[in-house]
């Protein structure tokens, strides 16, 4: 190690698929957004709306009891023609939640003789804490007219908003096409596990074939009939860690209460104090990073994010191999803050090394 500059970024609020939720358990919520943008859709009639507003379900009540009845004009988000791979529906939920499951009414139409090869297949899920994302260009209507949006690979969308405002939590999942007949399409589940998640984004991963079922006439697009998430409504660690700090009113999680240029969630990443405009920096000795490798920071211990350590040598190019690092944290000091020290097994070669701590 030659040098010992470091620098601590806690880049988003959110928890992939597989890594543990701290959530106290409680009833559920079912959560059906509140806006939705696409990438393109096919005609005016056909846009992400339909996958928020219940245009095809059974019901009242619209719950996970609901089937859909196969159609397509304001009845279902479906792409523009000839394009599979890439597209993608993003959902607002009007504020954060500790997401539990994904619920979805596949798109299907027709019968294998017609069309029913454009029901979805393999998707990517993203989620986002933040209240107003980077997104792709979206899909945008005046009159029937329909002015088409983008499609975007996996590594474009996690480079958005410099690589901070998304994550993904799923990788290829296969979503099933429960019918290819004309019956009702029934809701299928699948865990999405994400804390303060306040975006969802679902990513086509693939094209004719991959990315739909491709196995029926006419199979150059793809859609969605209808997608709700479920929520749990027991503690949230944000809010029980923003309520050590009442009367400060913490609610705005990308607020800045002490106007140090720390968000209020990045403090409660990493233990500090939100009311504080001196408590700016988790980074608590570097003294040995040039000699040994090693540095340590502090984090709440009982957040329920994910941290991750980032190397460097030119401050634009990061990377992270777990096997490189060596963490040991300490016990929590009685505001649930732990130190821990974080040894570089193998630092990069290069006449500078830089640090960052990542939190997810």
């Amino acid at each position: 190690m030659k040098t010992g500059n470091v620098k601590s970024t806690a880049v988003s609020a959110l928890i992939g698929l597989g890594i543990a939720l701290v959530q106290t358990a409680g009833a559920q919520t079912l959560i059906t957004a509140t806006a939705a943008y696409a990438s393109t859709q096919n005609g005016a009639a056909r846009g992400a709306t339909n996958a928020i507003n219940n245009s095809g379900l059974s019901g009242p009540p619209y719950d996970l009891a609901s089937t859909h009845t196969w159609g397509e004009n304001n009845l279902t988000w479906q792409t523009n023609t000839n394009t599979v791979d890439g597209n993608w529906i993003a959902f607002d939920l009007g504020g954060s939640y500790n997401l539990t499951d994904a619920h979805v009414w596949n798109y299907r139409q027709g019968d294998l003789s017609n069309w029913a090869g454009r029901s979805m297949k393999n998707i990517d899920v993203y989620v986002s804490s933040l209240e107003t994302p980077v997104l792709p260009t979206y899909a945008t209507v005046s009159g029937t007219t329909v002015t088409q949006g983008q499609t975007i690979s996996d590594a474009n969308l996690l480079a958005l908003g410099g690589g901070d405002d998304w994550t993904r939590v799923i990788d290829n999942h296969t979503l099933l096409r429960v019918s290819t007949t004309g019956s009702p399409e029934p809701v299928q589940s699948f865990g999405l596990a994400a804390n303060n998640a306040r975006w969802v984004l679902i990513r086509v991963d693939g094209g004719i074939g991959t990315g739909n079922y491709g196995d029926s006439s006419s199979s150059d697009r793809t859609g969605l009939f209808e997608v709700k998430f479920t929520a749990g409504t027991g503690t949230n660690p944000y809010d029980t860690w923003a309520g050590n700090f009442a009367p400060a009113d913490l609610s705005d999680q990308g607020g800045d209460n002490d106007n140090d240029g720390v968000t209020n969630f990045e403090e409660f990443a990493f233990g500090l104090d939100p009311t504080s405009g001196a408590s700016v920096n988790p980074i608590v000795d570097i003294a040995d990073l040039a000699t040994l490798g090693q540095f340590s920071y502090t984090r709440l211990a009982d957040s329920g994010l994910t941290y991750t350590v980032w190397v460097s040598t030119d401050l634009q190019d990061w990377g992270t191999e777990p096997a490189a690092v060596n963490e040991e944290a300490g016990a929590p000091n009685g505001n649930g803050v732990e130190t821990v020290l974080v040894e570089l097994i193998s630092p990069p070669a290069g006449d500078k090394v830089f640090v960052r701590v990542k939190a997810e």
